[in-house]
């Protein structure tokens, strides 16, 4: 069996489903080996399961990168934010505070 393989069936719904099913307890510290032993899995031609294991390395790494990109917009529109209008809590720029609660009430009094 491939490790690739077998590593990307355990991070599967089904097999986590499957443990915690017979995992008695509050963790998987409870899990015994004849869970394991009677465990059953997909086994395709061992070039198969090569194939299978690289598609989701790569499909995991595609999602690593998009949580990588999406920190960085992230970070990108808060240094944005701050450059364009200062940083809101030393309010460099001497903008007048308001209450939210105050401004929430003055603008449903406008829209009537």
């Amino acid at each position: 069996m491939d490790a690739g393989y077998l590593a990307q069936f355990f991070k599967t719904p089904s097999y986590r489903r499957t443990i915690s099913s017979l995992a008695a307890g509050a963790n998987i510290n409870n899990l015994k080996s004849e869970h394991l032993d009677d465990l059953l899995i997909p086994l395709p031609p061992f070039p198969e399961q090569r194939r299978i294991a690289a598609i989701l390395d790569q499909a995991d790494a595609l999602r690593a990168k998009r949580r990588e990109a999406l920190a960085q917009l992230d970070s990108l529109t808060q240094s944005i934010f701050i450059e364009m209008f200062g940083d809101p809590i030393a309010n460099p720029l001497g903008w007048a505070l308001v209450e939210i609660g105050d401004f929430a009430g003055r603008f449903r009094a406008a829209s009537r």
